[in-house]
């Protein structure tokens, strides 16, 4: 009995998904060629062998008829429980009782591995981890040889030092947001936190460099000769009055 996600890497490359043909993401991937969906249906051939791919085929089964059965409800991962689809994907509850109702008909007993992929512990030294690790800084701590345990530290205190990778005095860069402003023409683009491929942008923006230079004319215009007018057309006394008082 298999269960779970991953259709993609079962089929040929660029094969379209059942469930979402037209998404090319959630194509096939395999490079060598093969289908393994029906390399297994033709191995299973005559043994009460389904494969099946939503939850309505899962309810449909006589499972006590059932000795084979392979099913792959998502082209990747599957969706977390908050997050499924209850019409087409099929609760983990319901699909280790499916796994038991066809498992427990082998006279010999059966082993039966349900895992739910989201790690708490490393894989290497089995201790808990941050979301959000330094690549460098002084919260490299080693305790007997071995990474230290964070099960007990208080991520509120306002000294906390948070794990990093590789030891140094000081971190080299901080993972914090940080707010931009500027003065000057076009200066109100700066105005707060904003991501970093938004800068660049409004730099060549306001600088007219590279496209949209429709702005730079009216600028250029202004009554100091400065750059700091106001589009061409605008009548209001306050608007007018703003570039004025800039050239006191």
């Amino acid at each position: 009995v298999i269960m779970g996600g991953g259709r993609k890497y079962m089929y040929p490359r660029d094969t379209p998904d059942v469930e979402y043909p037209s998404d090319p993401k959630a194509n096939g991937t395999r490079l060598d060629g093969r289908n393994l969906v029906k390399e297994w249906k033709e191995m299973k051939k005559g043994k009460n062998a389904h494969y099946i791919w939503n939850r309505e085929q899962l309810k449909s089964l006589d499972l006590s008829k059932v000795d084979h059965l392979m099913a792959l409800f998502e082209h990747s991962d599957l969706q977390y429980e908050l997050e499924r689809n209850k019409l087409t994907d099929p609760s983990l509850e319901e699909m280790v009782t499916a796994a038991i109702r066809i498992l427990s008909k082998n006279p010999k007993g059966f082993f039966l591995l349900v895992e739910g992929l989201a790690p708490f512990l490393s894989d290497v030294d089995m201790k808990p981890f941050t979301s959000i690790l330094y690549g460098n800084g002084p919260g490299y701590i080693v305790q007997n040889g071995e990474r230290s345990n964070i099960s007990n530290n208080d991520f509120l205190d306002n000294n906390y030092l948070a794990q990093s990778a590789v030891p140094l005095r000081h971190e080299t860069h901080g993972g914090e947001d940080v707010a931009i402003f500027a003065k000057g023409p076009m200066a109100h683009l700066f105005h707060s936190v904003h991501e970093q491929n938004y800068i660049p942008h409004v730099m060549a923006y306001a600088a007219c460099i590279g496209q949209n230079k429709e702005h730079c004319a009216a600028m250029q215009s202004g009554p100091c000769g400065n750059g700091a007018g106001v589009p061409e057309g605008v009548g209001a006394i306050l608007l007018i009055l703003l570039p004025l008082l800039s050239c006191v």
